[in-house]
C-alpha cells in the first residue's frame, strides 16, 4: 500500500504511458507466425516450471526441515550468482542467438530438478547446489527470452498487444500448472521408490519425473526463430 502510494506521482516514461491495448488487436497476434512459435517455445520449455515452481517452499520446509533464514540464504545466493554472470551468460546469449544458448542451458534445468530429487532430510546441500547453478542458468534464460521475444514482436501500432497476450499467458499457465500437480502428488502421496540403499518418497519422485520432463521440453527451445551471429 505504501509502495502504490510513493509511486502515485511518479512520471511514466513516455513509452509506456502512450501504449495501450486494444483487445481487437489480440487476435491479430496469434496470426503472426514468428510470435506463435515463440509462444510454443515458452510453454514447452517452461512446462517443468509450471507443474513444481509452486512446491519448492513446500519441500522446503515440510520434507527437508529447513529453516527459513537458510532458505533466505540460499536465494541470497542465488541472487548473487545470478547477477554477477548475467554480464558474461547474457554476451554469450546474444552471440549464438536465443535458440541455441537455451538448448546448452537447459542441462543445467535437468540438474536443477536432479539436485530436489536426490535431496532428503538431513540432506539438503544437493539443493543448494542446484540453486546456485540455476542463478547461472536463469542469467542466460532471461537474456535469451526477452532477446527472442522482442525479436518475434513486430514493429506495428498494435505491438502493445503481443506483450500483453505473453504476460497473461505465462500467468494463466502457472496457474494451470499448479492446479495440475495437486492430483498427481496426491497420486504419489503412497509412492516409495527404492533404488539399492536410496529411497525415493513423493516428493523427490515428483521432481525426479519433472527432471525427465525437463530433459524432453528443453527441446522446445528449438521453435525460436534463429537469431545471434552463429546461431545455425
Amino acid at each position: 500500500r505504501f509502495a502504490v502510494a510513493a509511486l502515485r506521482g511518479a512520471t511514466m516514461p513516455a513509452v509506456s504511458e502512450t501504449s495501450h491495448v486494444r483487445w481487437r488487436d489480440i487476435p491479430a497476434t496469434l496470426r503472426n507466425r514468428p510470435f506463435r512459435r515463440y509462444l510454443m517455445a515458452v510453454m514447452i520449455y517452461n512446462a517443468p516450471f509450471f507443474l513444481s515452481i509452486t512446491y519448492y517452499q513446500v519441500y522446503h520446509l515440510q520434507v527437508l526441515g529447513m529453516r527459513e533464514s537458510f532458505i533466505g540464504y540460499m536465494l541470497a545466493g542465488y541472487y548473487v550468482v545470478k547477477i554477477l554472470s548475467m554480464s558474461l551468460v547474457g554476451r554469450y546469449a546474444d552471440r549464438v542467438g536465443a535458440r541455441r544458448a537455451l538448448l546448452c542451458l537447459g542441462p543445467a534445468y535437468v540438474v536443477f530438478f536432479t539436485g530436489y530429487c536426490l535431496a532428503g532430510p538431513g540432506w539438503i546441500w544437493p539443493v543448494v547446489l542446484a540453486w546456485l547453478l540455476a542463478g547461472f542458468a536463469d542469467a542466460g534464460y532471461m537474456v535469451a527470452m526477452m532477446g527472442a521475444l522482442y525479436g518475434s514482436v513486430p514493429q506495428v501500432r498494435s505491438r502493445p498487444a503481443f506483450f500483453a497476450v505473453y504476460n497473461l499467458l505465462l500467468i494463466g499457465t502457472y496457474g494451470i500448472g499448479a492446479l495440475v500437480a495437486v492430483p498427481v502428488l496426491d497420486a504419489l502421496r503412497e509412492v516409495h521408490v527404492w533404488i539399492g540403499p536410496l529411497g525415493f518418497g513423493q516428493f523427490q519422485v515428483f521432481f525426479g519425473a519433472v527432471a525427465l520432463m525437463m530433459a524432453l521440453c528443453l527441446w522446445g527451445a528449438a521453435l525460436l526463430v534463429k537469431t545471434g551471429r552463429t546461431d545455425g
